[in-house]
């Protein structure tokens, strides 16, 4: 594929092959299209081809070696496998050399996102994780958010601020809208206000963002909401009184969180260079993960908490077929190695549609409210 790719450019310029190897110091825009090309398309080379080719411009002294190292920090070339074919190839025989281009472990950023305020607020909730694994913290958030579930199931206090006058069922369907239709529609206002780096986008670039924002949007969103109200909820619990003020903050600290997540996580996936988004990358399983599971379990909580709840019952086994189906879809995706594309985004959605269709259903059948404890 690079000798083809070689000669075909040879050709082109009507140079002798060798004449394109030994100039390859000019030729540095030839890499980047050739290496963009790979990128975009939906098979990448095997890590072998690539790392051939990285060699060849880092001996005609044609390649940056801290360029291509920020480059495969930020994952431009895919699968890890790829890139740990490439850094070994590259960087290991550069430290052998003599070590001046060792790659540092936390490279600075493509995007300068640090210089707004959103960009420090996201840093600094970003630094917390560094305490936690990614599937620590998982394991922690989705405890917490079933155990809330649950408690706010059974309790008045998930009913303020009016805990005399909403029944449980109207809990319910209020806690599911919230947690489904919030995020997106944070997600959406942060595209309001977009920066420039997306605006040369093409089209086609452009469609992953939504699912981007609303996946930042999510994990901003719950990640406030399960400290807050485990807190809350814990006092509570002990018989410590919890202002009307302080209940009232928790969903607009989380509302607040989830906007700035969806503001600059997606500045973290793109490469500033070429506008173009990146592949999945480990810590996507994370923040897709709260997405993809989170958002719908916690509206089929109730159902199967409740089945009385459920006339008819079909309702409850539509909506688990939605998830399971977008999970699915994720996975299959995942596997592919590219980010969701445009068909997928759609049918991801089809829990929150089926979820409104069931409260609505529900609202219509429902006649007597079921009141909790």
């Amino acid at each position: 594929m690079l000798e083809e790719g070689i000669k075909t450019l040879a050709l082109r310029r009507k140079q002798p092959h060798g004449q394109v190897h030994q100039n390859l110091a000019d030729e540095l825009s030839v890499a980047g299209s050739t290496l963009y090309a790979w990128r975009r398309g939906e098979h990448l080379p095997p890590p072998h081809v690539v790392a051939r080719l990285v060699e060849i411009f880092v001996e005609q002294g044609g390649m940056d070696e801290r360029w291509f190292e920020r480059c495969l920090e930020k994952g431009m070339y895919g699968p890890s496998g790829a890139v740990d074919a490439l850094r070994e190839k590259l960087f290991g025989r550069l430290q052998k050399e003599g070590g001046k281009h060792e790659p540092s472990g936390n490279p600075a950023p493509l995007s300068k996102t640090g210089s707004s305020w959103t960009g420090r607020i996201f840093d600094r909730v970003l630094s917390l994780g560094e305490y936690f694994q990614a599937e620590d913290f998982l394991k922690l958030a989705g405890g917490l958010l079933l155990w809330l579930g649950v408690w706010g199931g059974v309790n008045r206090f998930f009913r303020w601020p009016f805990p005399n006058e909403q029944t449980l069922l109207a809990a319910c369907i209020r806690y599911g809208l919230v947690s489904l239709g919030a995020p997106p529609l944070v997600a959406l206002l942060a595209g309001l206000n977009e920066q420039d780096v997306f605006k040369t986008l093409p089209l086609a670039d452009r469609r992953p963002l939504w699912i981007l924002r609303m996946a930042a949007a999510y994990i901003g969103y719950y990640f406030a909401m399960v400290i807050g109200w485990g807190i809350a909820i814990f006092l509570y619990s002990v018989g410590v009184p919890v202002a009307v003020w302080v209940r009232a903050a928790i969903p607009a600290l989380a509302l607040f969180l989830g906007y700035v997540f969806a503001r600059e996580y997606p500045l973290r996936r793109i490469e500033a260079r070429t506008g173009r988004l990146l592949y999945f990358r480990g810590t996507d399983d994370f923040v897709l993960g709260l997405f993809f599971l989170f958002a719908p379990l916690s509206a089929i909580l109730f159902y199967f908490l409740y089945p009385s709840l459920l006339r008819p019952y079909w309702g409850g086994l539509l909506l688990g077929g939605a998830f399971v189906l977008a999970a699915g879809e994720a996975f299959i995706e995942k596997r592919t190695g590219r980010i969701l594309t445009h068909w997928v985004m759609v049918t991801l959605l089809l829990p929150l549609f089926v979820f409104l269709l069931v409260v609505l259903v529900l609202a219509v059948l429902a006649r007597t409210p079921l009141r909790g404890n």
